[in-house]
């Protein structure tokens, strides 16, 4: 990568869909090549062309440690893609409770809901994930709070037979 930089390459030249080299380093879990894109020049927060941003994509893909990067190069880790989904909603959709914890702990917010209403709470529970909604909750979350339908998270995990979440 240093070298194609020193030799002229654009480290932010995206692909058609609006991947940049910093958004596929995140995507593969590659934190020092984020770091070093950076140093480059390269933009860490260029979000693809769904509005899915480093964070993000590092966020759905649960490396963690590529989050911890991209927030220490000032990235925001709340900025959701277009359908509203946050970092925490992926991370907490994917199962990937140590990315959860981590969002939380770089201060994004664990109850806020994509365009259709779904928290992540909400999310974990459609999936089935109890630790994760464990989690969520152990950090804030409201068990309570329905997605536009009213449906709430014990109701989708009762319907979706997901016994261990209902009994969270």
């Amino acid at each position: 990568v240093r070298l194609l930089a020193e030799l002229g390459a654009n480290v932010n030249t995206p692909t058609s869909d609006g991947c940049t080299p910093a958004f596929i380093a995140a995507q593969e879990g590659h934190a020092e090549g984020v770091r070093l894109l950076a140093e480059l020049g390269a933009d860490v927060e260029t979000p693809a062309n769904d509005g899915a941003t480093p964070v993000y994509i590092a966020a759905q893909e649960g490396h963690a440690q590529v989050v911890k990067v991209l927030a220490e190069l000032g990235a925001n880790v709340e900025t959701p893609r277009d359908t509203g989904a946050t970092p925490v909603c992926i991370a907490a959709q994917e199962d990937h409770e140590e990315v959860v914890r981590l969002l939380a702990e770089l201060g994004a917010h664990v109850e806020t809901p994509d365009n259709d209403g779904w928290t992540p709470v909400f999310v974990a529970a459609w999936h089935g994930h109890a630790e994760v909604v464990r989690v969520l909750v152990e950090l804030g979350a409201n068990i309570q709070t329905p997605m536009n339908t009213a449906a709430t998270p014990v109701w989708v995990a009762a319907g979706r037979g997901h016994v261990d979440v209902v009994r969270v």
